[in-house]
Order: structure tokens, then sequence, then C-alpha cells
């Protein structure tokens, strides 16, 4: 495999405006993307895995997601036999990097309340549940919507104080999980999080504006204080003064 990412290039792509990107390429030398295959590589859990094989047709998709609420694009190209290249472009920066620092800067939030990960991609699960325990909170975790529910019929009312589940996952959507888990436990807070864009999610009925709602790819720190404001919406946040 190769990897060319210093290149800037200019680009017109289609949904693309004319303007500078930083063009990042990866090459294999593997048997290649059947053209019928092709199309389809980016759609959500689209997979040429035999039935039972491990992984659920996401990670293409996922990266699709991330490229493009970015403000970029991604490009395969591949012929059977001669391996297959990835072409991801993203806005180049201008030189000029806004401070990395606000004038305030936001107390680690920590927490002890018990809160349920509905995440399918076993990395994501992990690295969430992590930050979470890591600030303080007791963290139950499920790798899909069905063990979820089991998990709030086994805990009871009072045993899950907030719900963060992926929107996009096999089975039960985060959105169904969601509204089945009002059901059990109608206080309970939820807290959607999506690599997707905009539009992708919307089919799932949720809108970013109307719902609490995290983007992957974020930081620990940014989950640990979406979710203690979700918890204490009146409570405000500790700052201290910048250096």
């Amino acid at each position: 495999m190769r990897s060319d990412p210093g290149h800037i290039v200019q680009v017109f792509l289609n949904g693309l405006s004319p303007d500078d990107y930083c063009l990042i390429s990866d090459s294999d030398s593997g048997g290649g993307i059947p053209a019928a295959v092709l199309p389809y590589i980016f759609e959500p859990f689209y997979t040429t895995k035999a039935e039972g094989s491990k992984g659920t047709g996401l990670g293409l998709s996922t990266a699709y997601g991330i490229v493009h609420q970015s403000g970029g694009a991604i490009h395969a190209g591949s012929e059977p036999g001669l391996g297959t290249t990835m072409t991801v472009y993203l806005p180049a920066n201008s030189g000029q990097t806004e401070a990395l620092m606000p004038a305030t800067v936001l107390s680690m939030a920590s927490g002890t309340e018990t809160i349920l990960v509905a995440e399918d991609d076993e990395t994501v699960l992990r690295l969430v549940s992590t930050s979470l325990s890591s600030s303080g909170f007791r963290v139950l975790q499920a790798n899909n919507g069905e063990d979820a529910v089991d998990l709030l019929h086994a805990q009871g009312p009072a045993g899950v104080d907030v719900l963060i589940t992926d929107v996009v996952m096999p089975g039960i959507s985060g959105p169904i999980l969601a509204a089945r888990a009002a059901e059990l436990l109608p206080r309970l807070k939820v807290l959607f999080m999506s690599g997707y864009t905009e539009d992708v999610i919307r089919n799932y009925g949720i809108s970013r504006e109307n719902v609490a709602f995290i983007q992957k790819p974020f930081a620990p720190s940014e989950l640990v204080r979406k979710l203690r404001q979700l918890i204490d919406p009146e409570r405000k946040p500790m700052t201290r003064k910048a250096r």
C-alpha cells in the first residue's frame, strides 16, 4: 500500500466548489472490486462478506460520512486483478490557524450516573465506554439495539440515567431503540451519535436541531461535556481564565 498525503490540488468534483484541496491517496495490489459492486461500496450495511462473517458493512460508509461532513469528497477506483485506489479530498488549510484554546476553558466534567451505550462498532463502543468510565460514570455496554433493550429491562426503572446510542445500527436502529426505551423509562435521557451526514440521519427521523446529538468523530472531553449538559441543563459550567 502506498500513501501520498502531501499534495495540494485544484479539483472540480461533483458536489465540491473549485478550491484547493489536500489529496490523500492509498492503493493496494489486491484482487480489485468488481464493476457491479463498486457503485454500492459506500452504502450503509452493504457488504460482500458471507453471512455470519465479522463486519457490518459500515466502515466505508462511515468514512464517507466523515469526509463529506468535513467538506471533502472520497473516490474509489478499482479494476479486478489490478487493485484498488481510494482518494480523499479535504479542504486545504489557508495557513491561518484559529486558536485552539478559547479565552475561557470548561473544567473537566465528570459524573457518577449510569450510562447505557449502544454501538455496533466494537472499537467505538470500547472508546466511548472507557472515556465515560474514566470520568466516573457507571457504564453498561450493548453491541446492538436488542441487547440494549434487554439491559434496560434487567436494570429496572431506576437503573439507567442516560442512553447513548448510535443512529445507524443493524436490526434495531438508534431512533427505534430510543422509542422502546421511552416506553420502559419515560424520563430516560437520550444522546444520539453518528458519523453520517445530515441527510442520512434525517432518513432515520433524526434532526440534530431537535435531539441531543454528537457528531463522530469526537474527543472524549467533548462527549463528557455533552453528556453533563444533557443531565444537568441548568448547571453552569465552571470556567478558568486562560493564561
